[in-house]
């Protein structure tokens, strides 16, 4: 049996492919230890072609898969599993490559750790990273005790056989949030879970030559909310205890729900859009999740969450232009170097636009400005000391 099956689905992405199968092309891992299987959903633009030169170069190892059109990556991602022949299944996407020495580290750890799922270093050139998961290596994790939530990509290496016992499949057809629910399914499942820190495996690529990238997919609101209730009724289904649940739930209240309620669904879309937005947060907010869930969010989230409770649209609106004007500004001062290490200092600071934020002084305690969040009482107001105690920046 082969080590890794390298899955690559792809759909018309042009010369953009070309990095991604040349760094396959590429890895230090022994050809002889990883397959590539890259599934063609139906593509109209000479593609294949650019494929099969590759197929032709290695044809014991690359290999194509020609299915219809499907028109959302979870099929060909499942045909490709469907065919694998490896211990390990490592996705890949079209638009993205691999480090040359990826999959060698991936599997080194895998193999070192008996890891269900390895989680390999992301990096991007446009895309915003938790980096906070990848700072150290780190091996025998569960999702219960590491930020695993924080990482929900399909983009990591599984155990095939932890994908085929359980049919952890990706939703097929046209859903929202797939790598999520498809990444709690296995999550939650794994016995044993690592993340590779010390190597930048996984680079996020923006399309150099046209098109959009996989995902940039706008979504009704009653679809999206519909899909990511899927996501929640797998943490229900899976995790028994209430309260392991509760900083899963947490990820997904902070991200999906309150993470809909900033940017451009606030303040440039059309306001019945925008109202459907909130009616569909409000009403997931108020059923799905335990008072715990939002109690535990920082100052500004909780903010943010009691205006969406109150229904309270127009300081919504307000409230996330202002949060669009909250920049972490940092500059690095008296680099030295010693010891074989460069030591950097960091001065860095909350501001508003051009100004550094204010916070309002309320006896013994700070509150966010009761101007920013109009109709918000000082309860849910209060910047308490844990939270600036335990504030870093990435």
């Amino acid at each position: 049996m082969l080590d890794v099956s390298v899955v690559v689905p792809f759909y018309n992405p042009g010369a953009n492919i070309e990095d991604c199968l040349a760094s396959l092309r590429a890895q230090t891992l022994a050809a002889e230890r990883y397959e590539v299987i890259l599934v063609d959903d139906g593509s109209g633009d000479g593609s294949d072609k650019r494929v099969q030169r590759y197929v032709d170069l290695a044809p014991d190892q690359f290999r194509m898969i020609r299915i219809p059109a499907s028109g959302w990556p979870g099929r060909p991602r499942n045909v490709g599993v469907d065919a694998a022949q490896g211990r390990y299944v490592q996705f890949v996407d079209s638009d993205d490559s691999l480090h040359p020495r990826a999959l060698e580290r991936l599997l080194e750890i895998a193999d070192g750790s008996d890891a269900d799922i390895v989680v390999g270093k992301l990096t991007s050139d446009f895309r915003g990273l938790n980096h906070h998961v990848f700072r150290h290596t780190v091996t025998g994790r569960t999702i219960h005790d590491y930020p695993l939530v924080d990482t929900l990509t399909p983009h990591k290496m599984g155990r095939k056989s932890l994908l085929t016992a359980h049919r952890s499949r990706l939703a097929e057809g046209p859903r929202h949030v797939e790598d999520e629910h498809f990444s709690m399914q296995i999550y939650t499942r794994a016995r044993s879970v690592a993340v590779v820190g010390d190597l930048p495996c996984y680079f996020y690529r923006r399309r150099r030559v046209s098109g959009r990238n996989l995902g940039d997919t706008e979504a009704a609101a009653t679809d999206y909310f519909r899909d990511l209730a899927a996501v929640l009724d797998v943490i229900d289904e899976h995790v028994e205890d209430p309260e392991a649940r509760i900083p899963l739930q947490r990820r997904f209240y902070r991200t999906e729900l309150l993470g809909r309620l900033r940017g451009k669904p606030m303040n440039e879309y059309a306001d019945s859009y925008r109202r459907e937005v909130l009616d569909c947060v409000r009403a997931l907010a108020t059923t799905r999740f335990a008072p715990d869930v939002r109690d535990g969010l920082p100052v500004l989230l909780r903010t943010q969450s009691r205006l969406m409770l109150d229904d309270n649209i127009d300081g919504l609106t307000s409230y996330s232009a202002w949060l669009d004007d909250l920049r972490l500004v940092a500059q690095a001062t008296s680099p030295t170097w010693a010891a074989g290490q460069l030591a950097v200092t960091i001065e860095a600071r909350l501001s508003v636009g051009d100004e550094p934020l204010r916070l309002e002084r309320d006896g013994q305690v700070w509150l966010v400005p009761a101007a920013v969040a109009p109709g918000v009482g000082a309860e849910d107001r209060i910047v308490s000391s844990a939270e600036v105690e335990a504030a870093d920046l990435d």
